[in-house]
Order: C-alpha cells, then sequence, then structure tokens
C-alpha cells in the first residue's frame, strides 16, 4: 500500500511589519501545516497562507526568521502504522468506531490487552495526543491496536487534528 499521508509540521515565523505611517511591529505566527516538499519550500508555503495581509498598499515585511520547523506525526500516521481495532463493546464510539472509554465493561476489557497494543488519548495543553501505553493522567480515552508498539517507540506522540 502506498503511504499517501502528507506530513505535518510545526512551524514559528516572526518578522517585521512596516505601517504606512512608518511604525514597526514584530509579528509571530505559528501554527500546524501539512505539505510535502523541502524545509525552504514548506515554509514558503506556510508564509503564503497569511503574509497577502501584511503586504496591502505601502506595507512592507522584512526580517523574516523561522523559530521552529518540527516534523510532528499525526493520528492518520499512527492509525496506518499500528492499525486500532474496532470497539466491539460500543460500536458507536468516536474515532470510527476504535476508541474505548476509561470506566466500565470497556476499561476492563482495555486493562485485559497486551500492554504493548494500548493507547491513550491525552490532553496536554489544548492540543491531543495518542501515546502508547496505559496512562491515567490528562486521560481522554484509549485504543487497542493490532500492532504493538516496541520499547523504541515509548515516546512517541501522534498529533490529533
Amino acid at each position: 500500500m502506498e503511504n499517501t499521508i502528507i506530513p505535518t509540521y510545526k512551524i514559528s515565523v516572526t518578522f517585521i511589519w512596516h505601517y504606512a505611517d512608518d511604525s514597526k511591529r514584530k509579528i509571530q505566527k505559528g501554527g500546524y501545516f501539512s505539505e510535502s516538499g523541502t524545509q525552504d519550500e514548506v515554509v514558503q508555503k506556510f508564509i503564503n497562507t497569511f503574509i497577502h495581509n501584511y503586504t496591502l498598499g505601502i506595507c512592507k515585511v522584512e526580517d523574516m526568521k523561522v523559530h521552529r520547523f518540527d516534523r510532528i506525526f499525526t493520528i492518520d500516521e499512527w492509525e496506518q502504522k499500528y492499525n486500532p481495532i474496532k470497539n466491539h463493546i460500543d460500536e458507536n464510539t468516536s474515532f470510527n468506531g476504535c476508541a474505548f472509554e476509561t470506566y466500565d465493561e470497556e476499561l476492563e476489557f482495555v486493562q485485559s490487552q497486551n500492554p504493548h497494543n494500548i493507547w491513550t488519548l491525552v490532553n496536554a495543553e489544548d492540543e491531543s495526543y495518542i501515546v502508547p501505553g496505559f496512562r491515567w493522567i490528562n486521560r481522554d480515552l484509549y485504543f487497542i491496536t493490532e500492532a504493538p508498539f516496541t520499547e523504541e517507540s515509548l515516546h512517541e506522540e501522534y498529533l490529533v487534528i
């Protein structure tokens, strides 16, 4: 099967915006951006999504600096790599029927699985990630996967966007 996932990056840039009245303002823009290409190509495409708002009339932009360009793994990549199983207890659950609740019968089922096939949806700083293992802190949901995670992948995080 061909990998059709477009990579996602967390990008942060700053620049100086010159107003028409000669005043200056430092602007910071950042966010998640999915695009293929070299780092320079991806950053330029990210900048193109907003720069037109700052170059109207006689306003100009200078001193553009990239402060962050990090590859972020997403839930699509996690699904493709680990293949989460369907929840047979509640077929109408979220995440295409693959999520398990953190209580009652679903929790008991999760706890009965191979620990290397259990993943937790956690929330941190207004973002959600799927992380390997059975977690209690900041947990929202659990997942069981067909493919187990390894000791080498214990620090993997998959952004849910």
